[in-house]
């Protein structure tokens, strides 16, 4: 974030990605200059969000005047609250798959004209390739470990099985 902001300018800037089991977007990442009530963890229906929006039609949302936007009320009052005059959400798509969000928040109104916009959705598909690759490697490990625990199970098995079978007295 702080080479981006030497390109673009943000105040605020949040990684959401979708919980396809409640459909929601959750925040997993938050950087921001003061304590805020939106923070990791933070929940959003995709219905109720401009990063759902986002998500949902894969194009940016941009909200130039937050005062102003009535399309979420509940999420711009929180951020009206927090002195942000514009917003940005991008969708984060990888090859693969729609993983989530990337929303910008700028205490100025007017930050995103077009040019930005189209910047940011280059930065959100580099994003996008590199969350996606972080949770395939977190899959990769979970399935690993299960592997193990099921290598070891059958070992134990077998195990099992042989001393059974060495010590048959058939008559």
């Amino acid at each position: 974030s702080v080479r981006l902001q030497e390109a673009v300018q943000f105040d605020y800037i949040g990684l959401l990605l979708h919980d396809p089991l409640r459909n929601v977007l959750r925040v997993q990442a938050m950087e921001t200059p003061i304590q805020t009530p939106i923070a990791a963890g933070y929940e959003m229906g995709v219905d109720e969000s401009p990063a759902g929006e986002a998500w949902k039609t894969q194009q940016p949302f941009i909200s130039p005047d937050v005062e102003r936007d009535t399309r979420y009320p509940a999420l711009f009052q929180m951020l009206w609250d927090l002195k942000v005059k514009s917003y940005c959400s991008l969708p984060l798509t990888s090859p693969v798959r729609r993983l989530g969000a990337l929303s910008f928040c700028s205490l100025h109104r007017d930050a995103y004209p077009q040019e930005n916009v189209d910047f940011l959705q280059l930065v959100a598909r580099q994003v996008a390739v590199a969350v996606d690759n972080a949770l395939h490697y977190k899959d990769a490990q979970t399935y690993q470990a299960e592997l193990r625990k099921e290598r070891d199970r059958l070992q134990l098995l077998l195990r099992i099985n042989n001393a059974v079978v060495s010590n048959l007295d058939l008559k």
